[in-house]
């Protein structure tokens, strides 16, 4: 056998196991990950319609009251996301919410169901969303500054909670 037909040979064979390979490795769905989350939440000692019903409204201190719900989609999909921000072990519940008049914000908002704190991030002249969620990584966009006739900038990055705060990490690049 010649060199160049040994190379061929085993550039075949390699070729079909990466397609074995990414044919049998499973990709993670959104309903996967979202049961995952459920079953998280069971392993607390929580229900998520419990949960849900927890934070169906919550107050907006001092600057009158927001009312707040966590619907579900059309064909039962959910507008937020389970992910442990906090690092508790526990999923939180995420989601979005925009806010204010004049300049409206959107923001990040995550319920901790084993403290009951709600926190949110709010960056002001920033506005922020998540755009992915796999089962290690919440990805959040950062755009801004709103308002203030500079040019808008979008970053990628996630969340962490720091000093009972939450905070934008952003990605190095």
């Amino acid at each position: 056998m010649s060199a160049s037909s040994i190379r061929k040979t085993a550039g075949r064979i390699l070729c079909t196991g990466i397609i074995l390979l990414l044919v049998c490795v499973s990709f993670a769905s959104a309903e996967d990950l979202f049961a995952a989350g459920e079953q998280n939440l069971k392993d607390h000692g929580l229900v998520l319609e419990d949960v849900i019903s927890e934070y169906s409204e919550f107050g907006n201190s001092g600057n009158g009251f927001s009312g707040f719900w966590l619907p579900y989609l059309q064909d039962n999909k959910p507008a937020f996301h389970l992910f442990d921000v906090t690092g508790d072990g526990c999923v939180d519940l995420v989601t979005g919410r925009m806010f204010g008049s004049g300049m409206v914000r959107h923001e990040v908002v995550v319920m901790d169901p084993l403290s009951h704190e709600i926190y949110i991030l709010d960056g002001y002249d920033y506005d922020y969303g998540v755009t992915d969620v796999t089962a290690d990584r919440l990805t959040v966009e950062k755009s801004g500054p709103n308002g203030y006739n500079k040019p808008i900038t979008k970053t990628q990055g996630t969340i962490k909670l720091e000093d009972g705060q939450l905070v934008f990490v952003p990605d190095e690049n």
